[in-house]
């Protein structure tokens, strides 16, 4: 007797082998007279051996009796019944999908025998604009504080990655930055555009399912206990989220608004901006993400007088893009969500200006105005200390400069020169004063009153006759005991740089002239 291997293909990918006895053949017959006298005088007919043989099965090499039942895998069960092996698949009960708190669509998982299914809701949790928070099961509140907190706690410890690195994956752009830890199946996303942030948590029901805690609650599809505090305490969402701030990180300290009384609400009336969420714009999302809680935040925002509304729209987006949706919403935003520069008017991704000394840039990733300071070059200061400069400073392109500037009336004061002398008046090109210096003129000087050459001089003296000569000058000290005298010969060149105008007509550079200075019989300028 031969054997018959054949292998089949589970419902799980799992193969199973089967090894069946092969069936005999009767030989042909020639006649129908010979078989039957010759079964006849056996006294056992075909019939009577098929009915009294009880046929064993064989199973991967061993026999299995008649009647015997085993298991090939989790998901089937074989019996050996006359020889044959009857494979039969477990038998799972039906089950429906159930109705997600958080607005999900629920999944299919497979039981613990791994042969049947059962439905389970998504553990996601995702929070926009810093004060609007869902939780996992779908509980959505606003809570606004400047402290740091724990959004997920896990059996009483903070979530920290302990993996290696090749356990991680992270990417980013300028847009999104994303965590994935492939052992725990979780998938962390932080984001922020147009003036706002929003993080999203998506962690396998199957690890995580009622056993966290914090601002994004448990994850069990019950939204009754989602705002619970540390102590298991439920409370309102408010108080049970100040219960969750961690100890060791200081908060940033805040102004108190102004104690004055609450005007009487106004009636909050729909927006068209927040219509967008509703809108045809997500239509292909709203079956895999509800927009009912954007839409709720969308409309409290604008009703408390924040109009930026595409916080919201671009988390709705991002949740979205999660669920496979990509959604191009903000054409439909009428440029409001847009880079918009200081006039007022859009700007182009990747455009750059400078607005109020900072330097602005549309970010073709967010869409949104990213600006920066001016980054100022440092100059060494100017050497303002010749007479007459004074330092200034000026702003010129957003950075203060230092430079020296002219004031005359910081120049020392014009030297008097005394009889006999006349005052000279000489500028250098770059000096912001003129120099003064006294000359001698051709004249005499007796009692402080000059004389020209060749005139009398008056004398106390009635036996003098005094008259003014060419030979020099004679000067007295402050005392009027010593005498100096100057003769006319002590002449020199002196070269001076200046520039000549004349008529209004003005030279391009200084131009070098030179002149006789002192007492010279001729003078030449």
């Amino acid at each position: 007797m031969g054997y018959c291997y054949s292998a089949t293909c589970g419902p799980t990918c799992n193969i199973t082998k089967v090894v069946l006895p092969c069936s005999t053949t009767q030989p042909p017959t020639t006649s129908t007279a010979s078989p039957t006298t010759s079964v006849a005088s056996t006294t056992v007919t075909p019939t009577s051996t098929s009915a009294t043989t009880v046929l064993f099965c064989e199973y991967l090499g061993e026999r299995k009796e008649n009647g015997e039942t085993w298991n090939i895998d989790n998901c089937t069960t074989a019996t050996c019944t006359n020889g044959q092996i009857v494979q039969d698949p477990v038998t799972c009960e039906t089950v429906q999908p159930p109705i997600c708190s958080n607005f999900a669509l629920p999944f299919q998982v497979a039981d613990d025998s791994g042969c049947c299914y059962r439905y389970i809701c998504p553990c996601e949790c995702s929070s926009w604009k810093k004060t609007s928070f869902l939780t996992f099961d779908g509980k959505q509140f606003d809570f606004n504080q400047n402290c740091s907190y724990y959004a997920v706690l896990l059996n009483d410890k903070r979530i920290h990655p302990t993996y290696e690195n090749e356990g991680l994956l992270i990417t980013g752009t300028n847009l999104v930055i994303e965590l994935e830890i492939p052992a725990l199946e979780t998938y962390i996303s932080y984001g922020g555009s147009n003036g706002g942030s929003y993080f999203h948590i998506d962690l396998p029901p199957t690890l995580f399912s009622g056993a966290t805690e914090g601002l994004c609650g448990t994850c069990d599809n019950s939204i009754t206990n989602d705002c619970r505090g540390p102590n298991g305490q439920i409370e309102e969402c408010t108080d049970s989220a100040n219960k969750w701030r961690v100890d060791d990180i200081p908060c940033v300290p805040t102004t108190p608004p102004p104690t004055v009384p609450n005007p009487s609400p106004t009636p909050c009336l729909p927006h068209p901006a927040c219509d967008i969420l509703s809108s045809s714009v997500f239509s292909a999302c709203h079956l895999h993400v509800s927009p009912t809680p954007y839409l709720t935040t969308c409309q409290t925002d604008l009703c408390s007088g924040d109009k930026n509304t595409c916080v919201t729209l671009a988390a709705y987006a991002s949740e979205c893009s999660m669920a496979g949706v990509c959604v191009h919403w903000r054409n439909a935003t009428n440029g409001e969500c847009d880079c918009v520069g200081p006039d007022g008017k859009p700007k182009q991704p990747n455009d750059i200006w400078t607005s109020e000394c900072n330097n602005c840039r549309c970010d073709s990733d967010s869409m949104s105005v990213q600006c920066s300071p001016v980054v100022c070059t440092p100059y060494p200061s100017p050497d303002c200390s010749l007479p007459g400069f004074k330092t200034v400073y000026q702003t010129v392109d957003c950075c203060m400069s230092e430079k020296c500037e002219c004031n005359i009336s910081l120049c020392p004061a014009v030297k008097i020169c005394s009889a006999g002398y006349t005052t000279n008046v000489t500028t250098t090109y770059g000096d912001c004063c003129t120099t003064h210096t006294c000359v001698p003129k051709d004249v005499c000087v007796n009692g402080n009153v000059e004389y020209t050459i060749g005139s009398q001089v008056p004398s106390s003296d009635i036996c003098e006759d005094c008259s003014c000569s060419n030979d020099g000058t004679e000067t007295i000290d402050a005392q009027g005991c010593c005498t100096t005298c100057q003769l006319r010969s002590s002449c020199e060149m002196v070269n001076e740089t200046t520039i000549i105008e004349i008529d209004g007509c003005k030279s391009p550079a200084p131009i070098q002239l030179a002149y006789c200075s002192g007492t010279c019989g001729s003078t030449s300028k």
